[in-house]
């Protein structure tokens, strides 16, 4: 996505080289040369916006949200999109449904990947198209939206009153001085035009005034019509983004709105799977950042590397989360591996999804944190205490007192490329390993994987 950065650049530089403000080319161009900018100026401004879109997309699906690009490797977990399926229909299980004896993992190649977003809803979800893929050899790069932030964005918490009848939406003046344009001061009360686009490519219009006395932003004209179109609610996120003369609206709802999937659907969860590695044929998956399950389309090389590590009862780890704030940031949590295991011994034995049981430090996390996650969505540091004390006494004396830094450790952001481990066997769990008591001592929301839990 560096690349692509750079790209975006160079192409708005020469757009700048090529034409003026109101589209006219700057240079002496014949007919055909003159066809051929104005064509290079659609592109331009189609690449920018198509990259604006994307930003956006994965701002409002969160910034742990990964999403392949098409020619990248990738491990397809079907019991991780079972599970997704079952958060969707709010159903406890599905073991009606037959998994053709897929295995617990598939490699493929991702042919295309779409990040769209729900008509009625604009809940963002990604349509995947996936081959089944048979050879091992050759670099793979995961290639994704940065996790960071664009700088010209900001988020924006709605209240009861933002969504009142008044019509008109409060903003911070800091975030709003640094993404909008900024406005006249020397007219009270100082106001412009904003045409804003959201994800399906409509077009809204506010009115962002300011008074020059209180300096409180406010949308006003069209503001009203927004909230009643996107029926929109207290606790909501807007998010705004800018870049030049483009202005781009998301939403994030504080409540999900689960949508069924028809029976049949549910049924061609895993068939589409089984006959596609038969016939050697594409097979298309849904993707929905906002469920609580965790992604089961998984870059090859971060599958890989996570399998190389021998996890052991006490191994300490940390792992981020989105966090709720205005500024959208990563926090970090940390916790200690109780077991591994399968979650189903019996349909998926010796699956590395959820593989891992985890406590987690109880002095900084919320409620709702998973009980099992992942490998490869952690970053283990080390063994925390002697294996004959028992967890709760770890936590009595206080959270990871003596870690004991392996190889692999990167806790100092360098990291020595040694990831190869020779650790004891994990133990079955003792009596001592049920949940531990929890203190929310952090008032902040926390999202992982899309949900917000605490």
């Amino acid at each position: 996505m560096l690349i692509r950065r750079r790209v975006s650049d160079d192409l708005h530089g020469l757009a700048i080289w090529l034409f003026h403000r109101d589209g006219r080319p700057k240079r002496n161009l014949s007919t055909s040369e003159c066809e051929k900018a104005c064509g290079l100026r659609v592109f331009i401004r189609s690449a920018v916006c198509n990259y604006l879109r994307a930003q956006l997309w994965h701002e409002c699906a969160g910034l742990t949200v990964k999403i392949p690009c098409p020619g990248d490797r990738v491990f397809y977990f079907p019991q991780g999109h079972l599970k997704q399926v079952e958060e969707i229909t709010t159903q406890d299980g599905l073991d009606h449904i037959p998994i053709h004896g897929l295995p617990s993992k598939i490699l493929c190649k991702v042919v295309d990947a779409q990040l769209k977003a729900h008509s009625k809803t604009d809940e963002v979800y990604a349509k995947i198209t996936l081959l089944p893929y048979f050879e091992h050899e050759g670099p793979n790069f995961f290639r994704t939206v940065p996790l960071n932030i664009p700088s010209r964005s900001f988020r924006k918490i709605l209240t009861p009153t933002d969504v009142s009848k008044v019509g008109a939406c409060g903003l911070p003046a800091r975030d709003v001085e640094r993404t909008f344009r900024p406005l006249d001061m020397s007219q009270d009360p100082a106001s412009q035009d904003i045409v804003a686009k959201d994800l399906h490519g409509s077009t809204w219009h506010f009115k962002h005034t300011c008074r020059r006395r209180q300096k409180r932003h406010t949308l006003v004209k069209g503001w009203g019509n927004f909230v009643r179109q996107k029926k929109l609610h207290a606790g909501d996120a807007c998010i705004f983004l800018r870049w030049q003369t483009e202005t781009y609206v998301g939403i994030c709802r504080a409540v999900r709105l689960h949508r069924p999937p028809r029976a049949t659907m549910q049924h061609r969860v895993l068939s589409d799977a089984y006959l596609s590695i038969n016939a050697g044929t594409p097979f298309t998956v849904y993707y929905y950042p906002w469920t609580s399950a965790s992604p089961f389309v998984v870059a090859y090389d971060e599958v890989v590397e996570s399998l190389q590590v021998n996890y052991s009862r006490g191994m300490c780890f940390e792992v981020q989360f989105d966090d709720e704030k205005p500024h959208h940031v990563l926090k970090t949590f940390t916790g200690i591996i109780i077991s591994k295991e399968d979650v189903d011994p019996v349909k998926w034995p010796q699956s590395e999804w959820q593989c891992l049981r985890v406590t987690w430090d109880p002095r900084a996390c919320g409620d709702g944190l998973p009980e099992r996650v992942c490998p490869w969505h952690i970053r283990c540091l080390g063994l925390a205490a002697p294996h004959q004390q028992s967890l709760v006494s770890v936590y009595q004396e206080g959270f990871m007192p003596n870690i004991r830094h392996l190889p692999f450790s990167t806790t100092n952001g360098q990291g020595n490329g040694n990831r190869t481990l020779t650790l004891p066997d994990i133990n079955a769990p003792s009596s001592s390993s049920q949940e531990q008591p929890r203190d929310k001592k952090d008032g902040r929301r926390v999202k992982l994987f899309g949900v917000y839990i605490g």
